[in-house]
């Protein structure tokens, strides 16, 4: 410790300058991630989660649906993944379209993209819908369709 003190005493005042520059960008980016406002807290997440998942459960022709969200996930490379059954009524993909404009348009972050199910698992009729929301060309879509993604917390 006292030879790197000791080196340090020996640079140029040019180089000391640059390294306190550095080191002070470093701490204020630093600073800058922690305390990122677009970052949800837990309780955040759940409220969201919870109202997007009442919505779903309002679409007509929607039994058992289930919203889960899980940021960070590494399954599939999607955060959020919504399933539902449909015994009677429309055809599955307005109520595709529904979901994908519900997630989309909701403040849940990070939100890389979406998977939507339908029907039971390991059914002749199960359908798994991948949309990766990463790729700027179904972001530029869904942008055009909905609307642009929430980019502040509601206050309500």
């Amino acid at each position: 410790m006292i030879r790197v003190i000791l080196l340090i005493g020996q640079l140029p005042r040019r180089v000391l300058a640059a390294l306190a520059v550095a080191l002070a960008c470093s701490a204020l980016a630093s600073c800058a991630r922690a305390q990122d406002p677009s970052e949800l807290s837990p309780a955040q997440r759940d409220r969201f989660a919870g109202e997007l998942r009442t919505a779903v459960a309002a679409l007509p022709g929607i039994v058992n649906s289930q919203v889960a969200y899980r940021p960070g996930a590494t399954l599939e490379a999607t955060d959020l993944t919504i399933s539902f059954e449909q015994p009677t009524g429309p055809a599955a993909e307005p109520v595709v379209r529904d979901i994908t404009r519900l997630a989309w348009t909701s403040p849940l972050r990070p939100l890389p993209g979406l998977r939507i199910t339908i029907g039971r698992y390991a059914t002749p009729d199960y359908t798994i819908i991948d949309s990766n929301w990463t790729d700027t060309n179904v972001a530029a879509d869904l942008t055009r369709r909905y609307g642009p993604r929430p980019t502040t917390t509601p206050t309500r």
